[in-house]
């Protein structure tokens, strides 16, 4: 009986708990900066940034969205209107 109630237990953490990351789409920002990240001609990002983050996204099965930021990372980020950008970590 007590082996069931910790099963039990330990089932209904484990669902409580449970990676909810996959539901969840992260606004990437982004603007014309080259060589790392641009606006190509269909106005979708392009570069080696992008396709870096891009492709550690789907390895990883975590989903993104690209969002045209041209007001730059500060407002963008500050505003809430992307939750991540590319190169902001990126220092001289």
């Amino acid at each position: 009986m007590a082996l069931a109630a910790v099963l039990g237990l330990g089932a209904g953490l484990a669902w409580i708990c449970r990676d909810r990351t996959r539901d969840r789409v992260y606004r990437m920002g982004f603007d014309h900066s080259p060589p790392g990240q641009m606006v190509g001609p269909d106005g979708r990002p392009r570069g080696m940034m992008i396709d870096v983050i891009r492709e550690a996204a789907r390895r990883r099965g975590i989903r993104l969205e690209w969002v045209q930021a041209p007001e730059g990372p500060d407002h963008a980020l500050g505003s809430g209107k992307v939750h991540l950008w590319p190169i902001q970590a990126d220092l001289a």
